[in-house]
């Protein structure tokens, strides 16, 4: 009924409108129609009594004709810029919301920065958001100088919001932020930025290179107006005419004073040391190892690294490890790299001469037919195929067995089941020149040592080894010279070869397949050999040239959060608040990342966020955060306002839950839960408390439930032929009775408390739920069951 009187109500509206509309078209008509009646009623009637002219009245009807056109086209002219200015208004004010900062404070730069080096203090600032939720609760605290505070509090409990706060990345709705007596909502943004650093896990990388992205905080240095040229001063002032921004991109903007330097070169210094203090020089050093370089703009490294190609032999022998890499050697086959590589000898700069490319390479092909080599391709592609089809047929999307063979994939792999079904029992050489040609690319991209197929005999080999000596004729006749024309460069033992990356060069050949341990020990040689050459820091400077990627997607975590928080440090501010943004590392290295930036910068004032109090750190002072109020672990509690009842058990409530789930996802066969499942699993479960000497287990007993130890010790007791025997102790974040989740067996041992004892007890059918909607969580049961196994056997 509902449903049919709101159609009822719209046919009406509808209706209505229709009625109007067709009435002002009455009107309309009507209106245009009545001019030209009494022009003809009126005209005529003087024209009979000779009052008018029959002319004049002709010259009216034509003046009046054409007087409807330009009339029209003023009425649109006036609605086109009646709508313009309404959507430009409209447009302003979603730019020009309540609350704006004002624009002198957002760009007026001091000439002197103020220092700031005075305490941060908040006093009594609350935060409403916009659903009129209180998340800042008139929190009050005050940062010394130099000091090292730690502000912990759980997800929801307004730790972020109070860093934000005090980055004044958000604006309280009362109360005050003071910097060294100064008003923080009062200063230039200028000074903020240079003298607070904020980071967090959601810090964003730009689409740049890794210096860009550690740099961008110092790029702020406006242009000395004084010293343009005629040219630049009269793009500047077209700029500011056209209202577009004056600023001269291709300008050094790099404030090397906000960094502690004089000047570009003592500033890669700086940057060397941050870099270091971070932990993140071993990550570039590495990534830079994997990067190629221009020799050119390079001579030193270069250089470098060919003195370190002359070691690495006599390294590995030294070290009995000469197995472990296979040197290019124009007379010897390589069995770890492709046939096509094989027979290329070189790095192509041609995409012709690309590996993907070569069997459809014409000088390929023809050199192939010369040695009588193309049937033998051909038929060696089509066992390719065959064995491919037959191993991966009945695999699932996405099985990681289709990563070991680099040239097949799941797309490649079902028109290689429609390439091997039409030739049938059919000749090779019958099929067409598509199906030949990628029975030819399969050949080409096959690599011995990795895919141990038994295709490649010593005939083979000796046939790719006439065919690499035939290219290179071929290359250096078409082209007249030793590199093919600027197509391939050619491996040189003596050269630098631009196409293979700075650990490629240095090693000149291939790391072994099939040894596990083969890329860590050779890699150990190339960074002592590297580090005697003192070719190191050059590696890390190369690979700050490399792209980071839209928002750091090129890179690691680990690496993204160190580039965050390195680009913060970089400024030397006088306030560094991280907020959880080191959530990818290890709790160690995140100690020693605390301890590295105390003698970095010891003046400075470091604000720790974090959900717990880190184990393995020391702070000066530990705020608790609780429902968005500040309280000193050390100090008694802040008196907190009276509540109404109904407000305060939601919060205890909302606490404990947030707690709860914070402590399920410390159990590591948790760990692969999302955080609103532990939150759910969290909600359904009971907290108990056992006294020394009570069972929690009974051995024998049906189980429908699993504990976990939130605080305490209990044993495990196993009983057998009426004895009991002990079988370990088991402590906090440990998951108990979790077979009874999975089988519905008896319960195999018992456990009983060792001190006072609190756990949380889980239901079966929600925890069995919550796995089948979560695979990593499944896969990680299985790993830790059989962990314990392992370690009872």
């Amino acid at each position: 009924a509902d449903f049919s009187q709101r159609l009822g109500k719209i046919y009406d509206i509808r209706f209505d409108i229709y009625k109007r509309k067709f009435f002002i078209k009455f009107l309309n008509n009507f209106l245009n129609q009545l001019t030209p009646f009494f022009f003809f009623s009126i005209g005529g009637y003087l024209v009979i009594v000779e009052s008018l002219t029959f002319g004049a009245l002709v010259a009216a009807l034509a003046a009046y004709k054409d007087l409807s056109a330009p009339w029209k086209e003023l009425l649109g002219y006036y609605q086109r810029m009646a709508d313009a200015t309404i959507k430009y208004e409209d447009l302003v004010s979603q730019f020009q919301p309540a609350g704006m900062t004002d624009p002198e404070i957002m760009y007026t730069r001091p000439a002197e920065l103020p220092a700031l080096a005075g305490p941060v203090s908040m006093n009594g600032v609350s935060l409403i958001d916009d659903n009129g939720i209180k998340m800042v609760d008139n929190a009050s605290l005050m940062l010394e100088p130099g000091s090292r505070v730690a502000l912990i509090g759980a997800g929801g409990s307004g730790k972020e919001q109070i860093a934000r706060l005090l980055a004044r990345l958000m604006s309280p709705t009362s109360g005050k932020i003071t910097m060294s007596g100064e008003d923080l909502a009062a200063l230039p943004e200028a000074a903020v930025g240079a003298r607070i650093a904020y980071t967090s896990g959601e810090s964003y990388l730009f689409n740049g290179t890794i210096f860009e992205n550690l740099v961008f905080g110092l790029q702020h240095v406006a242009e000395d107006e004084s010293e343009m040229s005629s040219e630049r001063q009269s793009q500047h002032e077209e700029a500011l005419a056209s209202g577009n921004s004056p600023a001269n991109f291709a300008l050094d903007w790099i404030d090397y004073g906000g960094a502690g330097a004089t000047g570009p070169d003592d500033f890669l210094d700086r940057l060397a040391k941050v870099v270091t203090a971070v932990e993140l020089e071993d990550d570039l050093f590495r990534m830079g190892l994997r990067q190629t370089i221009d020799p050119n703009g390079n001579s030193d490294l270069t250089q470098g690294i060919l003195w370190a190609r002359l070691r690495i032999q006599d390294d590995l022998a030294r070290r009995g490890m000469t197995d472990l890499v296979r040197q290019y050697d124009p007379e010897s086959f390589n069995p770890y790299v492709s046939v096509a590589e094989n027979i290329l000898f070189g790095v192509s700069r041609d995409p012709a001469w690309e590996v993907d490319e070569m069997a459809a390479n014409p000088v390929i092909t023809g050199l192939l037919e010369d040695e009588l080599l193309l049937d033998r391709f051909e038929e060696t592609g089509r066992s390719v195929a065959e064995t491919m089809v037959e191993l991966f047929a009945n695999l699932h999307s996405g099985d990681p067995l289709f990563e070991r063979y680099s040239f097949l994939d799941e797309d490649a792999l079902d028109d290689l089941q429609i390439v091997v079904r039409r030739l049938g029992s059919s000749e090779t050489k019958e099929a067409s020149e598509a199906d030949r040609e990628v029975l030819r690319s399969l050949a080409l991209k096959l690599v011995p040592q990795r895919h141990q197929l038994g295709l490649v005999d010593d005939a083979f080999e000796e046939a790719v080894l006439r065919l690499r000596r035939r290219l290179r004729q071929v290359i250096d006749e078409e082209s007249d010279s030793e590199d093919g024309g600027g197509r391939i460069t050619f491996f040189d033992r003596a050269a630098y070869s631009s196409g293979l990356t700075i650990e490629g060069n240095i090693l000149f050949g291939s790391v072994a397949h099939g040894r596990p341990d083969a890329p860590e020990e050779v890699g150990a040689v190339v960074d002592t050999i590297m580090d005697d050459l003192g070719l190191r820091q050059a590696v890390v400077q190369a690979a700050l040239e490399i792209p980071s990627g839209i928002g750091g997607g090129r890179l690691s975590p680990t690496v993204r959060q160190k580039i965050a928080l390195a680009r913060a440090v970089l400024k030397q501010p006088r306030l560094l608040i991280i907020d959880e943004a080191l959530t990818a590392l290890d709790g160690a290295s995140r100690a020693r990342l605390l301890a590295n930036l105390d003698g970095l910068f010891p003046e400075g004032t470091i604000l720790w966020i974090d959900s717990e109090l880190p184990p393995d750190m020391t702070f000066d002072r530990v705020i608790n955060v609780r429902a968005g109020r500040v309280e000193d672990i050390e100090a008694e509690p802040t008196e907190r306002a009276e509540a109404a009842p109904g407000e305060a058990e939601a919060e205890i409530e909302a606490d404990s839950l947030a707690a709860m789930a914070a402590r399920l996802m410390r159990v590591p066969m948790l760990a692969g839960l999302e955080h609103s499942q532990l939150k759910l699993l969290a909600f359904t479960s009971d907290t108990l408390t056992y006294g020394v000497g009570e069972r929690i287990i009974q051995q024998g007993d049906t189980g429908d439930c699993a504990f976990v130890i939130t605080s305490g010790e209990a044993k495990i007791l196993l009983e057998r032929d009426g004895e009991e025997r002990f079988i370990r102790t088991c402590g906090e974040n440990e998951i108990l009775g979790e077979l009874a989740l999975l089988n519905d067996i008896p319960r195999t041992a018992s456990i009983e408390a060792v001190t006072e004892l609190t756990v949380l007890r889980m239901s079966k059918d929600v925890f069995l739920e919550l796995l089948k909607a979560n695979n990593h969580a499944a896969h990680a049961v299985m790993r830790e069951i059989a962990q314990r196994l392992a370690s009872m056997t």
